[in-house]
């Protein structure tokens, strides 16, 4: 009867053993889950300077970034995974804006506002958008940001 039994354990343990090495061999095949993207939206009203516009951890996209104002009197700096991506003056987006299809920067002729548009800024560890006065006091009237983050 012990010799029964310990065949019967034995068999049990090498089926057990299969199923786990098959469960493996799946898992192997199978591919990896993709990452779940989540859309987030920042909306800011009559934001005084200095501030931090954004700042997300993780891996993402702007899709679009979008600051109305009546002055243009602000520096925009964008750090892309801790490396300065951008760190310039509304004229000086103005003037890129005709040659980089991801910035628009222009003055809006029915609000008389200056708006300035970014786009598709991709980062894989973390973004942070910065706005400082030039010079005196300076508000940003409306600040718009859709980002795009991957979810692993």
């Amino acid at each position: 009867m012990d010799d029964l039994l310990k065949l019967a354990l034995l068999i049990a343990a090498s089926e057990e053993k299969a199923r786990i090495e098959a469960e493996k061999e799946k898992k192997k095949q199978e591919p990896p889950k993709a990452p779940t993207l989540t859309s987030e939206v920042i909306k800011m009203n009559n934001v005084v300077l200095p501030e931090t516009l954004v700042e997300k951890n993780g891996s993402g996209v702007v899709k679009e970034l979008i600051i109305r104002s009546q002055s243009k009197d602000y520096i925009l700096s964008v750090y892309v995974d801790r490396v300065k991506l951008y760190s310039e003056s509304f004229d000086w987006f103005q003037g890129m804006s005709q040659s980089v299809e991801t910035i628009d920067a222009f003055q809006d002729s029915d609000s008389n506002l200056y708006v300035l548009r970014l786009s598709d800024i991709h980062f894989k560890n973390s973004i942070i958008v910065m706005a400082d006065p030039i010079s005196g006091s300076v508000s940003l009237n409306d600040v718009f940001c859709h980002i795009n983050l991957l979810q692993s």
